[in-house]
């Protein structure tokens, strides 16, 4: 959805958050969707799937963290 709606440099300063380094394609969402509605997903309860290239986990360039956190190097 980002990747329809923003521009190239909005993509490019949300790409470097991402530790994958890119936003995901509709495709890797959609094998997500089809795991969780499979056979093979039948004992998974109650659970958040993130599918997300690590962009939940917290990892910032040195810059953005410096800035976003108030940390010194």
């Amino acid at each position: 959805m980002l990747a329809a709606t923003a521009d190239e440099e909005t993509l490019r300063t949300r790409s470097r958050s991402i530790p994958r380094g890119r936003v995901s394609a509709p495709e890797e969402q959609a094998g997500a969707v089809l795991y969780l509605a499979s056979d093979h997903a039948s004992m998974v309860c109650g659970q958040a799937l993130d599918v997300d290239g690590g962009a939940l986990l917290g990892w910032y360039d040195p810059e953005t963290y410096v800035r976003r956190r108030g940390a010194s190097r």
